[in-house]
């Protein structure tokens, strides 16, 4: 989730055109790659990797991890 953060921090120095605070999705709008200078695509490139990854692990590798580390219940 870090990371995540670290690159769209990073991102925001390249953006070329900002959505308006008031259009619908204004955050998606955000991941378009065409709206950076070249080198900040990369930082947006990462920053959807991340997010695609950390929302696999909460909602997938993380819950089984957790349910096979915890330990078993005593009666």
């Amino acid at each position: 989730m870090g990371s995540t953060i670290y690159f769209k921090r990073r991102a925001i120095a390249y953006l070329i055109d900002e959505p308006s605070p008031l259009a619908m999705f204004s955050g998606l709008r955000k991941l378009d790659t065409s709206r950076y200078a070249e080198p900040g695509r990369l930082f947006v490139r990462l920053e959807i990797l991340t997010t695609i990854l950390t929302v696999s692990w909460w909602l997938g590798f993380g819950a089984v991890v957790m349910t096979r580390l915890t330990p078993p219940r005593l009666h």
